[in-house]
């Protein structure tokens, strides 16, 4: 779901979620394979910039439509 409203607010850019889809899974590589507090602790961060990423699209979506309609 997060991958698809990520999509979404991007206007349709594929790009935006397949980069964060791969640094979110880059991190579970690192909590297997070095330590499980350090991966956990990059896996929030990844989600929180996720979520940030997701709403600085937010008004760059909304403000592309701002002529009344005809």
């Amino acid at each position: 779901m997060a991958m698809a409203i990520t999509y979404y607010l991007s206007g349709g850019n594929l790009i935006i979620p397949a980069l964060i889809h791969g640094a979110f899974d880059a991190t579970g590589f690192v909590a297997a394979g070095i330590s499980a507090e350090i991966g956990m602790a990059l896996r929030q961060s990844m989600i929180l910039a996720g979520v940030i990423v997701a709403f600085s699209f937010v008004g760059r979506r909304r403000g592309t439509n701002t002529s009344p309609p005809a």
